[in-house]
C-alpha cells in the first residue's frame, strides 16, 4: 500500500510540476505579439510530441512550414524548444524541460 501511495504522490507532483512549466511557457510565448497564435500552436503540438520536425509540427497544426519554422525559431529563442540535431534542414526540435519531468523519477532503483 505504501508503493501506490508514493508512487500516486510522485505523479501529482509531476502533474503539478507540468502544468506550472506549461503555463510558463504559454505566458512566454504570449509576449510574442502577432507571432504569438503561431507559437502557442506548435507549443501544444510539441506537448503532444516532444521530439518533432517544422515539418512534424506543420502537418499537426495545419500552418504553413514558413510560419511552422519562424513559431519554432521563436521558442527556441525563448528557451522552450532546442534544436538537436545541428542540421540546417530535418531538424528535430525536443521541448526538453517537459521530457525532463516526464521521466523524473523513472530513474531505475539502485541494486
Amino acid at each position: 500500500m505504501t508503493a501506490v501511495l508514493e508512487t500516486a504522490r510522485q505523479a501529482l507532483t509531476t502533474i503539478q510540476a507540468i502544468s506550472a512549466l506549461v503555463n510558463g511557457h504559454r505566458r512566454k510565448i504570449e509576449t510574442l505579439g502577432k507571432a504569438a497564435s503561431s507559437a502557442l500552436q506548435i507549443h501544444h503540438a510539441m506537448i503532444r510530441k516532444p521530439f518533432i520536425t517544422v515539418q512534424q509540427a506543420a502537418e499537426k497544426t495545419n500552418l504553413s512550414f514558413p510560419s511552422v519554422n519562424g513559431a519554432m525559431k521563436h521558442l527556441e529563442d525563448l528557451g522552450i524548444a532546442r534544436e538537436i540535431t545541428g542540421k540546417t534542414r530535418n531538424r528535430l526540435n525536443t521541448y526538453a524541460e517537459y521530457l525532463d519531468l516526464l521521466k523524473d523519477g523513472t530513474e531505475p532503483i539502485p541494486q
